[in-house]
C-alpha cells in the first residue's frame, strides 16, 4: 500500500508539521545525566526528518519527582538550551505533563496523593485521597507546567492521562470511590481531567498546542472504551484538545500495556 501523505505537511491546532512522522514519549532517563544529552538524542531524531517529538514525562509537582521535573529551577536553562538546538532543525518539539498518583512516592517521603485511599501495584503504599484543596494544586500544577513549557520555547503539551497514572486513577471507577463531586457518575469522574485541560488552556497563548494521552484501561469494570470515547467527545466539544495520542492498558494490565507508550 502506498503510504502518499506520510512525509506532506498537516496542522495540529495551531502549530504545522513538516510531515506526520511523530516520536512519541518514552522513557530514556538522559536527563538524569545531562540535559545536552536529551537535546543530542532528539536532535538526531530532528536531523532524520522527524516532524514532531514529544518528549519523555514531566512531572509536575513534587508529589511525583523524575528525572525532569516542572517545579525544578535548575531545569528551566537545560530546556532553554535544548530548544536552542532543535528549533533550527524544524522539528516541532511538545512535552509530556505527567503525575503518578498512588503509583510513586513524593520527594519528601509521604503517602502519594491519589484520587483514593487504594494503593496501587507498583509501590504498594496506601495513598492519601486527595482533598478538594490538593486537587486544586495538581490542576494549579499541571497549568504553571505548561505556561513553562511555553516559556522555554516548546510547541506543545501532551496531558498523560492513560496507564492507571493520576487523571486515569480518578476516571476509573476501579481506584476511584470518592462519593464527592469528582466520584461516581461519569461527569464527576471526568471533572478532574477536564479542569486539568481548562487550566492549560487558561494558561497558555493560542499558538501552543494542547493533546492528551487516553487508554482503556482494559480492567473489568474499569474505564473502557465506551468511557473513553465519550470523554474525547467532551474534550473536543469544549474546545480543550489539539490531538489524541491513544494507547491501552494500565499498571493493573502491565503484560497487555503499550509498552512503546509507557
Amino acid at each position: 500500500m502506498s503510504l502518499t501523505h506520510v512525509l506532506t505537511p498537516i496542522k495540529v491546532g495551531p502549530v504545522e508539521l513538516r510531515n506526520r512522522v511523530v516520536r512519541p514519549a518514552h522513557g530514556t532517563r538522559l536527563a538524569y545525566h545531562s540535559f545536552d544529552d536529551l537535546a543530542e538524542y532528539h536532535a538526531l531524531r530532528a536531523e532524520g526528518g522527524v516532524g514532531l517529538s514529544i518528549l519523555e514525562i514531566m512531572g509536575v509537582h513534587p508529589t511525583t519527582p523524575l528525572s525532569v521535573n516542572a517545579y525544578n529551577p535548575a531545569h528551566a536553562e537545560g530546556y532553554r538550551r535544548m530548544m536552542g538546538r532543535l528549533k533550527p532543525q524544524g522539528m516541532k518539539v511538545f512535552q509530556q505533563l505527567w503525575h503518578g498518583g498512588h503509583h510513586t512516592m513524593p520527594a519528601d517521603g509521604s503517602p502519594p496523593w491519589s484520587a483514593s485511599d487504594e494503593p496501587g501495584p507498583v509501590i504498594g503504599v496506601v495513598p492519601v485521597a486527595m482533598t478538594k484543596m490538593m486537587i486544586d494544586e495538581i490542576v494549579g500544577a499541571f497549568a504553571d507546567a505548561a505556561r513553562k513549557c511555553e516559556e522555554w520555547g516548546l510547541d506543545g503539551v501532551e496531558v498523560h492521562a492513560a496507564h492507571g497514572y493520576l487523571l486515569h486513577q480518578f476516571f476509573s471507577p476501579n481506584t476511584n470511590k470518592r462519593e464527592d463531586d469528582y466520584g461516581g457518575s461519569f461527569e464527576n469522574r471526568a471533572r478532574f481531567t477536564m479542569e486539568v485541560l481548562a487550566a492549560i488552556r487558561a494558561s497558555v497563548s493560542k499558538s501552543m498546542a494542547v493533546c492528551v494521552r487516553i487508554a482503556p484501561d482494559d480492567t473489568e469494570a474499569g474505564a473502557g472504551i465506551e468511557d473513553n470515547a465519550r470523554l474525547l467527545d467532551m474534550m473536543q466539544s469544549a474546545g480543550l484538545i489539539d490531538l489524541i495520542d491513544v494507547s491501552f492498558g494500565n499498571k493493573q494490565t502491565y503484560p497487555k500495556m503499550d509498552r512503546w507508550h509507557a
